[in-house]
């Protein structure tokens, strides 16, 4: 009979210690979430195109791709400009580098000079779709990735005046546009075109 009166005691007393516990191990899980590492947000930067002002005697009208002034350590770069074009010929940059056998668009010495080289600089043309395609793809050699404390121009896409009949409008292919920094880590960019008038 002792032993039935003792029961329901010993019931409370096992649940309140079972109470205990998750309160406890509850604490614990939460203070292990709250120890993990805030998740990054991913790098961003800026390129642009951008038509430069030249003088009313120019022969030439020129088109600079830019990357934004950012505070990344930049490795390489990648981008594709496409305009559409009208009529039989194409309207193709002027080359920049007459000793290759394709055309090229301008490159930026001084970014050669801090170590970057131009893998890809090229100019082409498809006749189906009627679209030229500008393709640059730099890398930079040195171990530490290049800090770009003001806008960089990567290239300069010059058009002769009197062969542009039309307003051309310029834009970068965002899966043909890329940017990576030291780590190899994908910056995500904003991309921004022109239009260029005759």
């Amino acid at each position: 009979m002792e032993t039935n009166k003792k029961t329901p005691v010993a019931i409370a007393l096992t649940i309140l210690i079972f109470l205990i516990v998750l309160v406890f191990i509850g604490k614990q899980f939460s203070r292990k979430s709250d120890d993990k590492p805030e998740v990054k947000l991913k790098k961003s930067a800026t390129l642009y195109l951008s038509e430069v002002a030249s003088q009313s005697d120019a022969t030439e009208k020129p088109v600079e791709i830019v990357v934004a002034k950012n505070d990344l350590e930049v490795t390489a770069v990648s981008v594709l400009v496409t305009y559409k074009y009208e009529g039989i010929e194409p309207l193709i940059p002027e080359d920049a580098v007459s000793q290759t056998k394709d055309v090229q668009i301008k490159p930026n010495q001084d970014l050669i000079n801090s170590g970057w080289v131009y893998i890809i600089n090229k100019v082409d043309v498809d006749e189906i779709d009627k679209t030229v395609k500008v393709k640059l793809a730099l890398a930079y050699l040195a171990t530490e990735g290049y800090r770009m404390e003001k806008d960089v121009v990567l290239g300069t896409i010059s058009f002769a005046k009197e062969k542009i009949g039309k307003q051309i409008g310029l834009s970068m292919v965002t899966s043909e546009t890329m940017m990576t920094t030291k780590g190899n880590e994908e910056v995500e960019l904003k991309l921004d075109g022109v239009s260029v008038n005759p």
